[in-house]
Order: structure tokens, then sequence, then C-alpha cells
């Protein structure tokens, strides 16, 4: 024993014992590629990457050009920006980093604990928040990043606001308000520390909090010069977050039920998902909803009451910092983006560690046989939750691996089925893919993400009329969403159909001028005869000498249509194909 307090007297050691572990246990995810949201978020925007873009992106909505998510995390955006520039658009290196950030938000939990608690017992607490299978979206899917940035801010705030460095503590707190909203619970975690040491100082306590509070108007400035009118708003659906469509008291039911399931899954990590939209989490009231609901509504009393059992500083920090941010993520009052999602648990589960921390170390401090008891459950913890992480981030390292892995897990979500029936069709079995996505779309009829995949199948089985009605219909429903305004302009394109394939592909490129939508709305332009219009859209976004090989072709193809062989052929000779003759290739030129 006298070995351990020396070990974790030395910040070196015990940082060093984080890194190897949390490197062994999450490492085999360094190999995962981007997936899901990553495509989006990181690699569709036109920004990253780019030092000059920097300022650009600190009042840029979280996804690029789409202020009504109603999403600004600019530190989080920014980090990845960095990521690419040092390390170029390489998933391994993003992932690397999230493990480091794990790793300090690990460290710092334990110094931020020792403040407070009983050294040995931080350690503990550190260690379970360590290896909880819950944290594997966080810290191995990409663009979990933000609750990590979120979480180690707040806990470094926390930490420094301890050793009386006021500075730091308000840096950090804004830092975590820019990775992510949800930092807000900072405020009521300090004050519940003041109070705890000093409860009949609540004046000056109060007064302490106002730079806080300046912090906070300030970040609602920046949050409206980037969001504006969607600034305190969001753009989940009753898809994605079912409560949102409940009544008051049928949603404060279904909140209570996910309360039971956060807990659940953050101690016995049986069964993840990456996904739980609807209609996975039953809204109807039966027995096995009762059941859930009652448990929960026993644990969020029972954390309610820990807070003022005075016995055990213990179970009212733990019991604090468990409530305090779940609190924003719980749908008891404020309706989130989802209903549920485990990445959203890191910071609440600090909470959670410090709870479970307590019961293993009363175990452990007993004197007769129970006290092995303690170490047995610890050892198996130890095992069990090393295994899961290792497991579970295997599931993280593809895209077929994830929506496998969710469809099981998860069948009944809306979200899974359609990636599930994505699989189908990216392996040609249509068929079945098109099975699916009805089955689908009789529970959801206007879920977007199913439509899109809807008219992607009827377009592969060569009904494009078909597939032009679907995608018409995400439009509708969301007159943002660029895949759906993309596939209709396309489509218009090739129904020849020009002047209304350019009026939606311009609504594209307003949007959001990726590769695609720019090289589309050349073409289109170049059918019209707009020649110095379809040259100037490329040259805007990509300069006149573009990267792509479809933007170099459709310059080519302008300056083709234009007459001019010299500019014609210094684009072509770059994009064609080597294997196609010359004269094949003008010959395909003349129909396009």
């Amino acid at each position: 024993m006298i070995k351990l307090d020396k070990i974790l007297s030395s910040s070196y050691l015990v940082f060093g014992i984080i890194f190897l572990v949390s490197f062994a246990i999450f490492g085999n995810g360094i190999s995962g590629d981007f997936v899901f949201d990553d495509n989006f978020v990181i690699d569709g925007n036109p920004l990253m990457g780019k030092f000059n873009k920097i300022p650009e992106l600190l009042f840029s909505s979280y996804h690029f050009k789409q202020p009504e998510t109603g999403l600004y995390r600019p530190i989080t955006i920014i980090s990845y920006s960095l990521n690419q520039l040092f390390f170029g658009l390489k998933s391994n290196s993003f992932h690397v980093v999230n493990i480091f950030l794990h790793i300090l938000a690990t460290f710092y939990l334990f110094k931020f604990l020792i403040h407070h608690l009983d050294k040995r017992f931080s350690a503990l607490s550190a260690f379970i928040f360590l290896l909880l299978p819950i944290h594997v979206e966080a810290v191995t899917s990409i663009v979990g990043r933000a609750e990590l940035l979120m979480a180690l801010f707040v806990i470094l705030g926390l930490y420094f606001r301890d050793k009386g460095q006021n500075i730091k503590s308000y840096l950090f707190f804004f830092l975590a308000l820019l990775s992510k909203e949800t930092a807000i619970a900072f405020l009521p975690i300090i004050f519940f520390l003041d109070y705890y040491k000093k409860p009949k100082d609540i004046k000056n306590i109060l007064l302490s909090l106002w730079p806080y509070l300046i912090l906070i108007t300030v970040y609602f400035i920046f949050r409206y010069a980037a969001l504006e009118t969607y600034f305190l708003s969001n753009d989940g659906t009753e898809i994605y977050n079912p409560i949102k469509g409940l009544s008051l008291f049928n949603g404060l039911y279904i909140s209570i039920k996910v309360l039971f399931l956060y807990v659940f899954k953050t101690i016995l990590p049986i069964t993840l998902s990456s996904d739980y939209s609807f209609n996975q989490i039953s809204t109807e009231y039966n027995i096995t909803n009762s059941i859930q609901f009652l448990l929960g509504f026993i644990l969020l009393i029972l954390t309610i009451s820990l807070i003022f059992y005075r016995k055990y500083i213990e179970l009212r920090i733990g019991s604090f910092m468990f409530l305090a941010p779940f609190f924003i993520i719980s749908n008891l009052i404020f309706k989130t983006g989802t209903i549920m999602a485990e990445r959203l648990m890191y910071l609440p589960s600090v909470g959670v560690s410090i709870l479970l921390a307590f019961l293993l170390s009363k175990l452990a401090n007993r004197k007769d046989q129970l006290r092995y008891l303690g170490f047995l459950i610890l050892i198996f913890i130890s095992i069990f939750y090393s295994y899961k992480i290792i497991d579970r981030n295997r599931d993280w390292l593809t895209e077929e691996k994830l929506f496998m892995s969710a469809y099981e897990a998860s069948p009944k979500s809306v979200v899974n089925m359609t990636n599930y029936a994505y699989l189908f069709a990216k392996n040609n079995d249509l068929a079945r893919a098109r099975e699916i996505i009805d089955q689908t779309l009789k529970v959801a009829p206007e879920h977007i993400g199913s439509l899109n995949l809807a008219g992607r199948i009827y377009e592969l089985q060569g009904d494009k009329r078909k597939a032009y009605e679907f995608w018409l219909k995400t439009i509708e429903l969301k007159p943002t969403y660029i895949r759906g305004i993309r596939d209709v302009g396309r489509l218009e394109y090739e129904f020849g159909n020009y002047q209304e394939a350019e009026l939606t592909l311009k609504r594209a490129v307003d949007l959001y001028p990726r590769v695609n939508e720019v090289f589309l709305l050349s073409l289109t332009k170049t059918k019209l005869i707009k020649y110095k219009e379809a040259i100037d859209i490329i040259t805007i976004n990509y300069g006149d000498n573009p990267e792509d090989n479809n933007l170099k072709f459709a310059l080519g193809l302008v300056y083709y249509r234009m007459g001019d062989k010299s500019k014609a052929d210094f684009y072509f000779n770059q994009s064609r194909n080597p294997d196609i003759s010359e004269d094949d290739f003008l010959r395909a030129l003349d129909q396009i």
C-alpha cells in the first residue's frame, strides 16, 4: 500500500499508467475509417485543413453552412481542421488525438478529485472512468471529440478553480462552451462544490460566478453570430428524438426510463448501439416500460437524496456530478436532438464512476469476508470492461461493421434499419434492400434518410422517375437537404431539363459548394451555353487549376465548346484516362 501511495504521489507515473492502459484498450480502434457523421462533418467541410480559414470556422455552424441544426462547436471544428493541417486527412491521426484527449481527461479528473477526496479513492474513481465501455462512442468515434474536449475543459476549469488560478478556470470554461454547449453544467457544479465547503456563504459564492456569466454572454453573442435565428433551437426531428412529439407527462415518463437505460448501460454494458432513434425505445405504456420507468425513478430520487446526505462527501459529489450534466441531456426539460446517445454519457459518467468507486471501496474496507468481494468485483470489471472496449472498438472500424452491429443491437431503430438496407444496396442485393426500406417507410414515412436511400435503390433498378419523386420529397421535408437537392438536380440534367437543373444545382452550390455539386452545375451551365458562368463556378470555389480531375474535365469541356483548343487540351491532358484514345475521348465529349 505504501508503494501505491508513492505511485499516486508522482504525476508522471500516474500519467504514464493512464497513457499505457488507454492505448492498450483503445488502440485497436486507431485503424478505423471515417464512418457515419465523420464523413459529413470533417471530410465534407471545404474549410478544413486550411490555416487561413480558422477565423471563419470560429463563426461557422458545426455542420458547414447548416445553421438550422442549432449546433455551434467551433473549438471542436478547429481541432479537426488542425488535425488535418498537421497530419493530413488520415483517420488514424484523428483516432490517436481522441485517445490522447481521453488520457488527459482521466488524468486531470484524478488531479481534480484529490482536492476533495482521498487520493486512493480519487485514483479508483479515475480508473473506473478510464475503463467505462460506454465511452467507446466518444473516444473511438471521431466526431465524439466534442464530448472529449468539452469534458476535458470542464475538468480543467474545475481543477484550476480549486487551485485558485481563476484566469485559467475562466479560460477553460469558455473553451468548454465553445467545444459543446452542454458545458453549461460547469456552473451548477462549481456552485455545489463551493457550497458544501461554505454552506453559509451563498452570497459570496454567487458573486464569484459573475466572470463565468460574462463568458456565457460572450458565448451566446458568438453563437448568434454563427447561427442567427437558430441559435436557441435544433433541427432534431421526432425520428431522432421521439420525446419531442409526446405530451409533457409522457415525455417525462420516457425520459426517466432513458435515465435508467443510460445508467444500466454505463455499469453493465452488455449491449451497446450507435443509435437508439425511433422506434427502438418504445414510447408506449407497457410492463417493460413501467419497470424501466420505476427503476429510473428510483435512481433519480436516490441520486437527488444522496446530494443532501452529509455523512459521505463521496456520495454527494458523485451524485451531483452525475445529475448536473445529465440533466442537460436528459430531455426532462430541454428537448435535445436525440433521445439517447452513448457518447453523451461521457461527462455524466464521472459521477457514476465516483459512486461505483464508493461502493467498491466500502466493500474493500470491511473487516469481514465481504472485503474480498470488493477486490473480486474490481478485478472482474477491469477485465470485462477492457474486453468490452476492445471488442466494441471493432464495430467502429468500418461503416459496414458499425451498421451491422447497430442493427443487431437496436433492430427497431429506423435509422439502423435504413443503414442495414444500405449495406444490401451497396452489395447490389437491391431486392432485399428495397424490402427493408419499404418496411422502414411504413413505420416512418417522412424519414429523410430512408427516402433518400429509396431513391437510390429505385435509380439502381432503372426507375429514375420514381427515384426523382423520392428525392423531391426529401427536399420538400428539408429544403437544405444537400443530397436530395444534388440528386434532383442531377436527374433534371439527365432528363434534359437544363433550366430546372441549373436552378436546383445553384441551390446546392449556394448551400454547400462541394466538388460534385460544383461539377454538375458547371456541366449544366455549359449545356445552356453560359460558358463564362460555367468557368466561374469552378474557379471561384476551387481556383483555375483545381486538384479534382472532374473539375479539370469540366473546365476542359467548357473551353472545348468555346473552341479554345489549347486550354481544353491543358485540362483534358490532366484529367483524361490514358487508356482511352483521343478519338474516342472526343467522340464521348460530343455526347455530353
